[in-house]
């Protein structure tokens, strides 16, 4: 199991939360008790066309990124006929 391995990096998020102060825009902020209460929420509202727009963006990245490096490697890799003068350098 290598989960063990994101302890330290919890631990390092931890410790710079409670130890980092917040900026003094975001206390000011604070202050002013104007911190929205659902902000993703707030900024559909606010910014429809642009989140659907990022929210596309990255649809088709990831389209686009595991159809080329999961799928088709996947479909395409069993049925490949190989050469004999083809040989794969790569590490298996």
């Amino acid at each position: 199991m290598r989960s063990w391995r994101a302890l330290p990096v919890g631990m390092l998020g931890l410790y710079l939360r409670l130890r980092l102060d917040e900026t003094p825009r975001f206390r000011a902020v604070q202050r002013a008790d104007t911190v929205a209460e659902w902000p993703v929420r707030e900024a559909l509202r606010a910014y429809p066309r642009q989140m659907l727009v990022g929210l596309a963006l990255v649809a088709a990245a990831s389209l686009t990124f595991n159809t080329s490096f999961i799928y088709l490697p996947t479909i395409w890799w069993p049925t490949a006929e190989f050469h004999s003068h083809v040989r794969w350098r790569g590490r298996c």
